[in-house]
């Protein structure tokens, strides 16, 4: 058996972890911050004017309230800019449920790696935020109201996900590209037209350093090479019969060769599109002969978009938003190691050949529909 002093040894020793147990759960409980006591931010835009980064936050003020408030502030620097938004208001922000970062064009053009640091190094922040950049200044959009709601973030989800042309770009992505040797950068680019916040192109990127745009129908070349064309509709025509194309889906593939000391690049996209419309459906059958002809309308008009959206961001600014070295790093690695350092250069000179071949899904109705039977 124990003697007494043990025991009471033992018991003193209880008591002095139990102490220590209550002091550590009260200091944190002190130090917490409740979630009440958090500005919950929704959405960010960050804008550059007179030397500053000027910063516009959508934001909840309570958990109670679900309605959004704007908070805007001033600093050398993103992070001093959001400090000053969390002194104005008096609440610690809490950035885990930021969906959406919006660049306008001045904040874009000094550089991405001057903005993106906060947005990976805050323990809070999450790498799946959607990037956006705005046509003008992110801050015209941040302030556009409808009903009495912040338009941008109500319209965030739709306008990464579900829009008519979505080259979605998350923090991650931004990041492995600028990070990589031969990837540039593009982001979606927003506008307000008729008090709505659009999608009217993509903004490209070199180094980190907003380059040029490109329009909705080079943009479609880009996601359809970039095998993210999902969704949007375009509209052809074959034997004078209009009809709108509804886009389910890209593929693609790069083969590379080096001719006469040039890189190729052969470039195969596959594409499945669906009818989404078809003028004079009813009166006139809807053959196989014409669904080739359907097909083959949609390929030439995507090709035409692709070889555009090479020349105007690869030929004409040296801009890689394709990942046509990241193909030849792989493909032709003797060539790509001479090269590397004047890929941007080499780019420029460089051949791409373009074909694409695009199935019709067949929905709704059938090849040649019968009348309805009304009686």
């Amino acid at each position: 058996m124990r003697s007494f002093h043990q025991k009471t040894r033992l018991l003193r020793l209880s008591m002095l972890i139990v102490g220590i147990g209550i002091v550590l759960m009260a200091f944190a409980t002190r130090n917490y911050t409740q979630l009440h006591e958090r500005l919950i931010i929704q959405a960010i835009g960050i804008d550059w004017q007179d030397g500053k980064y000027q910063i516009s936050v959508h934001a909840l003020k309570t958990t109670d309230e679900q309605e959004v408030d704007l908070f805007q502030a001033q600093g050398d620097t993103v992070y001093e800019a959001l400090n000053r938004i969390t002194l104005q208001v008096g609440k610690t922000p809490l950035y885990s449920q930021n969906a959406g970062i919006l660049l306008g064009q001045e904040c874009a053009r000094q550089g991405l790696d001057k903005i993106i640091d906060f947005f990976i190094r805050y323990h809070e922040s999450r790498p799946t935020q959607d990037v956006f950049l705005a046509a003008g200044t992110a801050a015209e959009i941040f302030e556009l109201k409808k009903d009495d709601q912040y338009v941008f973030t109500e319209e965030v989800d739709d306008l990464s996900q579900v829009g008519e042309l979505n080259a979605q770009m998350q923090v991650k992505d931004v990041v492995n590209a600028l990070i990589h040797e031969s990837d540039d950068v593009y982001l979606p680019m927003l506008a307000l037209q008729k008090q709505q916040v659009v999608q009217v192109g993509t903004g490209f990127f070199h180094e980190g350093s907003l380059r040029g745009m490109l329009g909705l129908d080079q943009t479609r070349g880009l996601l359809a090479l970039r095998e993210s064309l999902s969704g949007g509709t375009q509209v052809v025509e074959g034997n004078g019969r209009k009809a709108t194309m509804k886009y389910h889906g890209s593929s693609s593939k790069i083969r590379t060769e080096i001719e006469e000391g040039e890189p190729v690049f052969h470039i195969a996209v596959t594409c499945k599109v669906g009818i989404a419309e078809m003028e004079d459906s009813l009166e006139k059958a809807m053959t196989k002969e014409f669904y080739s002809i359907l097909e083959e309308k949609t390929s030439q008009q995507l090709k035409a978009q692709i070889e555009s959206a090479i020349a105007w961001a690869v030929k004409e600014n040296q801009c890689d938003i394709f990942r046509f070295g990241n193909a030849l790093r792989k493909q032709d690695t003797a060539f790509w190691k001479e090269h590397r350092d004047d890929w941007q250069f080499e780019m420029g000179q460089a051949r791409y050949e373009v074909e694409v071949d695009t199935s019709i899904t067949i929905e709704g109705q059938e090849l040649s529909p019968k009348p309805f039977d009304w009686w």
